[in-house]
């Protein structure tokens, strides 16, 4: 999959590149709706927060509740509809903003909604590489990284659901050619 502005990308990229640095791999993340396996409990679960949610709002105002009871009601909508709807929004705007190049250096994956992020991690920095791939050939690689050895320490990231986020190359075409090109960069064979 290609995006359409990833020449572009590459020459924004490019001159973060120290000087004997070469672009292997650039890609960027499958775009649209996805469900994971988490989805199977967090649909049901958000589905029945929102409606509970929509539930009290609607009997607190009914019942002539007074003013606070009527609008404590109020947030917990607003996180059952994000929790329904938003979260598969923010997903897609997150992936359709994101891009990702390995380097005979370095792995990149530059994203954000507003302003972008590029975060760089160095192949000596990294433990380990995991690969999830789906038939198709689609996966995620993994990146396990040596603490307080990249300029980027804090590797889990932010917290997703009190999961802490680790740095990926997710949802990527050709997965497997990603990942052996990885781990031939890594073991000084490519």
């Amino acid at each position: 999959m290609m995006h359409k502005n990833l020449n572009d990308e590459e020459f924004i990229l490019k001159k973060q590149f120290e000087a004997d640095e070469k672009i292997i791999w650039m890609g960027v993340p499958g775009r649209g709706l996805v469900f994971g396996k988490f989805d199977a409990f967090m649909i049901p679960f958000s589905i029945f927060w929102c409606g509970f949610a929509v539930f009290w709002e609607f009997m607190a105002i009914a019942a002539g509740a007074p003013f606070f009871f009527a609008i404590f009601g109020l947030p917990f909508i607003l996180v059952g509809l994000y929790l329904v709807f938003g979260r598969f929004y923010l997903d897609i705007l997150r992936r359709k903003n994101t891009m990702y190049a390995l380097t005979n250096r370095r792995i990149f994956i530059r994203s954000g909604f507003r302003t972008k992020t590029l975060t760089t991690y160095y192949l000596e920095t990294l433990t380990d590489v995991t690969l999830k791939q789906k038939s198709n050939g689609t996966g995620s690689l993994f990146f396990s990284v040596y603490p307080n050895k990249s300029p980027n320490s804090n590797v889990t990231g932010t917290f997703l659901f009190g999961m802490p986020t680790i740095p990926a190359f997710e949802l990527i075409d050709d997965a497997a050619s990603v990942y052996k090109k990885v781990n031939a960069l890594m073991n000084n064979t490519l």
